[in-house]
């Protein structure tokens, strides 16, 4: 919203005419409703990254407790990741730095609605996943994948309960159908913890 009007405000001061602040904040709304990213604004935003399920926290549970695979959305994993126009990742965490992107699905109009992120090693380049781009509801960005999910950050939704309280707020305990094979561990589980959301849970397989 505070961007919104920002963008408007500095239309107005270069252009003539008594109601054009009017048109400009109408422009700015309608972009608002724009679903693809802007290279240029995907360089400019730092963004909070974070796991749809935490490893770590599964492998932390004694051995006869280990049937449920926690949630990683309540625990960041940095919240300073900047996508350089130049193809790099720019963190303060050291292993997120090896981590390179590149527009896989780009628009006409230049934007962007999915992006791919790969590692970079010594011996060789290993891709990584594929992260699609959506607007949340409060206008803000999200860029979603299977393993990871970013929601950028900015000055009107820089708590964790705006930036994420709309999927933690919602966390249920699920359990795997007999039919299904849970593969995102060694250990096996019989249960997830995971947004209470249909789409979510096509997108996140077991």
């Amino acid at each position: 919203f505070k961007k919104r009007w920002k963008c408007a405000l500095d239309k107005f001061l270069t252009q003539s005419g008594q109601h054009f602040w009017m048109k400009a904040y109408e422009d700015e709304e309608e972009d608002a409703k724009r679903n693809h990213i802007i290279c240029q604004e995907l360089s400019e935003m730092a963004f909070d990254y974070r796991q749809w399920f935490s490893f770590t926290l599964f492998r932390n549970q004694p051995d006869n407790m280990r049937d449920v695979l926690p949630t990683g959305l309540r625990n960041s994993l940095a919240q300073d990741v900047v996508f350089s126009d130049n193809g790099d990742v720019q963190t303060s965490r050291e292993w997120l730095r090896r981590l390179s992107w590149k527009s896989v699905n780009s628009n006409n109009d230049g934007t962007l609605s999915e992006i791919r992120l790969w590692f970079e090693s010594n011996v060789r380049r290993v891709v990584g996943e594929s992260l699609t781009v959506h607007r949340l509801k409060n206008w803000g960005w999200e860029l979603r994948g299977s393993d990871y999910v970013m929601r950028a950050i900015d000055d009107s939704h820089s708590s964790e309960e705006e930036l994420w309280g709309d999927l933690t707020s919602k966390i249920v305990l699920e359990e795997k159908p007999d039919w299904v094979e849970a593969h995102r561990s060694p250990y096996p589980y019989q249960y997830r913890e995971i947004p209470d959301d249909e789409d979510y849970k096509i997108l996140l397989d077991w």
